[in-house]
This record gives structure tokens, sequence and C-alpha cells, in this order.
């Protein structure tokens, strides 16, 4: 299985054995860009999770290169940049001699402490400084997360940085 760090609940199931090095190498090369806007994104990682040393950051045209990935197909290929919500290709396949493109556009997630997001109220006790305050419910990350006590109803209610027309609401209820 595949996961991208330990923030990953979502692993990608292979069988696949590692690519070879003596069947060749190719490249992957792309621009990351905002979904809406279409502003090129500065400072995306671009990598394949299961091979430490096969990533690139974005610079500020949004453009990355990773050369000399050896030839095969690679369950997934993960995009991310704070304050957006991450991407994901899945079942990359890179030729030998090859360069391959993947542009990727991310979607800002203005809700998210990175993206502008603060809380503003909250009902239930505040277990920050236990470290699971509400704050975690906009952190983007899953290491930790926001507890209230055994039959409150707790809501929270986040303030965004400005007006956002919205089309569309994620939760994730873990």
């Amino acid at each position: 299985a595949d996961v991208q760090d330990a923030n990953d609940t979502t692993p990608v199931e292979s069988f696949a054995t590692p690519p070879d090095p003596g069947d060749g190498v190719g490249s992957l090369s792309g621009t990351v860009t905002d979904a809406v806007t279409g502003a090129p994104i500065a400072g995306a990682l671009v990598e394949f999770p299961l091979f430490g040393d096969l990533f690139d950051t974005t610079d500020a045209l949004g453009q990355y290169a990773i050369p000399g990935i050896p030839a095969g197909t690679y369950p997934r290929v993960v995009t991310t940049r704070n304050p957006y919500s991450d991407a994901r290709a899945e079942n990359v396949q890179i030729v030998a001699d090859t360069p391959h493109v993947l542009d990727v556009q991310l979607r800002r997630n203005w809700a998210a402490f990175g993206g502008g997001g603060r809380i503003h109220t909250f009902t239930g006790p505040d277990f920050t400084n236990d470290g699971c305050g509400p704050g975690h419910a906009i952190d983007q990350s899953l290491l930790s997360g926001w507890s209230s006590a055994k039959g409150a109803a707790p809501s929270v209610t986040v303030r965004l940085p400005g007006y956002v027309d919205v089309n569309g609401i994620g939760i994730d209820p873990g």
C-alpha cells in the first residue's frame, strides 16, 4: 500500500514491485495552478510518496520537473501546498526516455487556518491546552482533531479571510 504520510487516510492498494532501474528512466514535469484563478502556485510539493528522492517544488511560475524516474507505473503522484487541498494522480505511468507532463490544479481551502480561516466562536469545553481544541478542526492535519465532552453538541463558526463565493463544503467527520 502507498500512503503519503501520517495524515493520509486513503492508502492506495498496490501489489506492484518497485520499478527496475535497468528498464530506463523518464521524467515528469508540469505546472501547478489555482483551480479558480489560474494563477501559478509557487512552493507546491509534487512527489512520488513511496520514493523519497522523486520530488520537486514549484518555482515562481508554478513549474516543476522531476528527472531520472525509473520506468514503471506508480500508484500515485501527490501535489500539496498549504492552504490548498491536496491533489492526487493515480496509476501514473513513466516510460523510459519519454518526458511526461502532469499539470495540476489545486483548490484553495479558505476555511483552513493556513488559508486565513479563524475560529470565530465555538461551543463546548475548550481542550486547546490538551492539544485538541477547536483550532484543530481547521488546521488541515489529521494527526489531531477537535474534541469535546461526551454528550455535548459542539459547534464551531469559522470566520473566512474575506468574502468568498462558496460552491461546496467538505467536512471530514473523523
